[in-house]
């Protein structure tokens, strides 16, 4: 974690998105959060 732009976060999400418009068909979203140590 860059503790001089996020001095105060405790968790940072890693976050993606994968479609083809939701006219088309569904959206996958997915979120991750790793243990720094």
């Amino acid at each position: 974690m860059n503790s001089f732009i996020y001095p105060k976060a405790k968790f940072i999400a890693g976050v993606d998105e994968v479609g083809r418009r939701p006219l088309v068909g569904a959206v996958v979203k997915a979120a991750v959060i790793l243990d720094p140590k």
